[in-house]
């Protein structure tokens, strides 16, 4: 899937292009992409951006997930891409912050990576 393709697909909701665009962010494979405002209608666009950060143990995923909840009882569609730069085995703490967030994990439009 090219990358102009995967983000029209992430776009359209496709679970699979979302996961394909990010892939082609995250390998600095996108080339000459398409600014995201190409993809959806003007009067549609708008997105929030949300970073969440603090020390190990305060609470940091169960404060997502309680923030998640709520946008999904308003109707979100929601992306949540974890990591944990400080993590030297792992690279991320990815199953951890599952695992927390375990309320979120499996919603319809819930996408977590």
């Amino acid at each position: 899937m090219e990358p102009n393709v995967a983000m029209q697909a992430a776009f359209d909701g496709s679970r699979r292009g979302l996961a394909r665009a990010l892939s082609y962010i995250e390998n600095n494979q996108i080339g000459q992409i398409d600014p995201p405002s190409n993809y959806i209608p003007s009067d549609e666009n708008e997105w929030h951006v949300l970073g969440v950060t603090g020390a190990p143990g305060v609470g940091k995923s169960c404060l997502v997930d309680k923030i998640i909840q709520h946008w999904i009882e308003q109707g979100h569609k929601i992306a949540i891409l974890a990591v944990d730069p400080t993590s030297p085995v792992t690279g991320g703490a990815l199953l951890g912050d599952r695992l927390r967030m375990s309320n979120s994990d499996g919603e319809d439009n819930v996408y977590f990576r």
